[in-house]
């Protein structure tokens, strides 16, 4: 050790959608749907299956796939989460289903960007009409959705803002999501969290 200090800039970006190569998550679900929940018409209705997979390909793309079966609803979904040179996650997924309105086709693009100062999300998707999810709803002809927020002041909140165009409609939707840590003082600089 000759005091020589060596600073390397090495670009990665993390992301929970990812998974490290050769590592895989599957989940199987089966059960009854729960429809109108938190409303005063909450009930369970129909029976369900599904079954997802997820499989780490290589450090910036992992697929994935979904298998649904509803009492009248069958999906199929496949896609990729994918980290092009470190500048947030790029997600493709493609679906196709049956339900009592035929054969429906399904397509979502997707990128976000989470960095400690702000986070963006965009996505636009696109469906034919006879596609449903699994609880029987029709999936959206045409969205683009788009939220984001940043941090402001000096003790961690965050500022956020969404936005989504259903069929051409608009509507912003403020919210805001302070964060705390365990021992009650804001993730940065010691400030006392605001709740």
């Amino acid at each position: 050790a000759q005091g020589v200090e060596r600073v390397m800039a090495v670009p990665y970006y993390v992301s929970p959608r990812l998974l490290r190569p050769g590592l895989h998550e599957h989940c199987l679900e089966l059960g009854r749907l729960r429809v109108d929940y938190g409303l005063p018409g909450d009930r369970y209705r129909g029976r369900l299956a599904a079954w997802g997979g997820r499989w780490g390909v290589s450090d910036s793309l992992t697929a994935l796939a979904r298998v649904e079966a509803g009492s009248e609803v069958r999906n199929l979904h496949a896609g990729v989460h994918w980290v092009p040179g470190g500048m947030g996650v790029l997600s493709l997924q493609t679906s196709i289903g049956r339900s009592p309105d035929g054969r429906g086709l399904g397509a979502r693009i997707g990128w976000e960007r989470l960095a400690p100062d702000h986070h963006l999300a965009v996505s636009a998707e696109a469906s034919s009409p006879a596609l449903r999810h699994i609880d029987g709803s029709r999936a959206p002809r045409q969205r683009v959705s788009v939220f984001g927020g940043a941090r402001w002041g000096g003790c961690g909140g965050l500022d956020s803002r969404a936005a989504a165009a259903p069929c051409g409609g608009w509507a912003l939707a403020p919210t805001a999501a302070p964060r705390r840590a365990a021992d009650g003082q804001s993730p940065r600089r010691g400030c006392p969290a605001r709740v």
